[in-house]
């Protein structure tokens, strides 16, 4: 299992088309330190795709070579840093169109705090969060923001013996209250009558750094459950409820190869990333029945999101929450994150900026291909007119838009 799980770290890597060194990750729960130790060097390998603080990961592709070039002004080199639910297919993204363009694609898949800081600073081209800015931060801050793509957030459980899984919000909910603590509990079972579940302890993996996987998820569950919404609340950090069995972990994927190599486990991560562990993704309860989350479930949820819409204040009302629409009536899937990209709206370096909307441009136009073969959902368009009509009238430098391009 161990040396599976640094092959799927290292073909990662490969298969976004970085290279780089590991670097350190710490891991250990609260209440059960002495296990997340021996799973340190599993979750090490998931460091490598998700991301550590510091960590430059450098394009392996013609696009390197142009990025060491010794006149620094002669280029473009585009940085980013932020969500590790869009990597996976950034990633490839950034790959293709540096085979294409030749403009260097550098992304820190550190978390959205660590990005908010480095846009902040000014040390990245942009930033893409799952939390999006409400408007009067981008206002103040002199920001522009606008969605990416969309992705799911799924639960993910190991359970020997066990392939499928059924839940609802209200049992998940009582899982991360700490109020059902074993996978034989009677509440479990009625969900799962056809199914022996086993007499195991649940391990809950959290996420170490706050993230959009965690706000989807808290928000679903504080829909469905009075007193996880007065206890918890919908925030972006991982909710571990007093004395349970846990485990942390380092991003989407650290958190997947934790729970696929914890029996007893359950966690939450993106749709790509339990795939690519070929985890077991429970079903969730609907109001028109039990939804699995696949592209197509996905899919449904997005549309329904994004009918008659067109933009404005930064798109911040572009998210799904539970407690406002119900997804599952059209057999969509609820737990949907969509990521957006921050960026400067008078940029310092006019040529980076200039790139940075031009990859976006060809993600666009040319990405969609990637995102649904990984499980993501593509801007329909008339988002995509609406974004760049946003570039048009908000990105400028030296008094001039930078879109559409020269």
């Amino acid at each position: 299992m161990m040396a599976d799980m640094l092959r799927l770290a290292d073909a990662r890597l490969a298969d976004a088309g970085f290279a780089g060194a590991r670097c350190g990750h710490k891991s250990g729960g609260r209440g059960n330190s002495g296990r997340g130790r021996s799973l340190k060097a599993a979750v090490a390998a998931a460091v490598l795709a998700a991301g550590c603080a510091g960590a430059v990961l450098a394009p392996a592709s013609p696009a390197f070579a142009q990025a060491n070039l010794s006149d620094r002004n002669s280029r473009s080199v585009v940085t980013g840093a932020g969500s590790t639910v869009v990597f996976p297919v950034l990633s490839r993204w950034s790959y293709a169109f540096q085979e294409e363009t030749h403009v260097p694609i550098s992304y820190q898949p550190n978390g959205m705090v660590s990005a908010r800081s480095q846009i902040d600073a000014g040390s990245v081209t942009f930033a893409i969060t799952d939390v999006p800015w409400p408007a009067e931060q981008l206002a103040s801050n002199g920001f522009v923001q606008w969605p990416l793509v969309f992705s799911a957030v799924v639960p993910v459980v190991s359970l020997p013996g066990v392939h499928t899984l059924a839940l609802d919000a209200a049992t998940l909910a009582e899982i991360y209250l700490g109020r059902i603590t074993r996978w034989s509990d009677p509440a479990l079972a009625r969900l799962n009558p056809a199914t022996t579940l086993p007499d195991l302890a649940i391990t809950i993996v959290s996420h170490e750094r706050e993230g959009g996987s965690s706000l989807v998820f808290n928000r679903y569950l504080a829909a469905a459950s009075p007193d996880f919404a007065r206890t918890a609340g919908i925030t972006a950090r991982s909710v571990v409820p007093a004395g349970a069995k846990t485990l942390t972990s380092t991003g989407d994927i650290g958190v997947a190869l934790t729970v696929a190599a914890t029996p007893g486990a359950i966690g939450y991560t993106d749709y790509a990333d339990a795939v690519a562990v070929k985890a077991t993704m429970p079903t969730l309860a609907g109001t028109a029945g039990p939804v699995q989350p696949t592209p197509a479930s996905v899919r449904r949820t997005v549309d329904d999101l994004t009918v008659g819409f067109t933009g404005g204040l930064g798109f911040a009302d572009l998210v799904i929450d539970p407690a406002k629409h119900d997804a599952t009536a059209n057999g969509g899937w609820p737990l949907v994150a969509t990521s957006f990209v921050v960026m400067n709206a008078v940029p310092q370096n006019r040529d980076n900026a200039a790139a940075a909307l031009r990859f976006f441009d060809w993600i666009y136009q040319h990405g969609a291909a990637t995102a649904n073969g990984l499980g993501y959902v593509p801007l329909p368009p008339t988002l995509v007119k609406a974004v760049e009509g946003l570039w048009t009238a908000s990105v400028v430098a030296d008094d001039k838009s930078l879109w559409p391009q020269k």
